[in-house]
């Protein structure tokens, strides 16, 4: 698809693209584009999470309880952390959640911030870079968030 879009208009040469956390379109983006920065949606962070609540059996509980929601809504709120400061909101929330959203956390961690390896002097790589997903810049910046304007106003619709 990047290709024929390349082909429609030759001339492109795109600084950043904003989209879903869908691997393979990550690597036909950079391909197509070499040296774009590639930036995930606020809105399909947080819907992944809502999907991994379900697949933990926890939704009944996520749209019952507020505190239970809030404390899953937690870990998508990494995405404002700096990355510099990444490690650290990790480790303080993972002592904080409740036993039962450890397998959330878990799934935050291989995914998006990387686990700590087990000598504990940092973390392997996550999945997708945290550069990608991480929104701190771009919030302090005033860029968007979110790949486009309805899906910001469905994910205010929802909250």
């Amino acid at each position: 698809m990047f290709e024929l879009i390349k082909n429609l208009k030759p001339n492109l040469s795109p600084t950043a693209i904003h989209c879903n956390f869908e691997q393979a379109a990550f690597a036909a983006m950079e391909d197509c584009f070499p040296g774009v920065n590639i930036n995930g949606c606020f809105f399909h962070l947080a819907q992944n999470m809502k999907k991994h609540v379900a697949l933990l059996g926890h939704l009944t509980e996520y749209n019952n309880d507020t505190q239970f929601a809030l404390n899953c809504k937690m870990v998508t709120s990494f995405a404002f952390v700096p990355v510099r400061h990444l490690d650290q909101a990790v480790d303080v929330l993972g002592n904080a959640l409740p036993v039962a959203l450890q397998p959330l956390l878990d799934w935050f961690e291989d995914n998006y911030a990387g686990r700590t390896n087990r000598r504990g002097d940092g973390r392997r790589p996550p999945l997708l870079p945290q550069e990608m997903w991480n929104l701190y810049q771009r919030t302090m910046k005033r860029e968007d968030r979110n790949n486009n304007y309805e899906e910001a106003a469905h994910r205010r619709l929802q909250t």
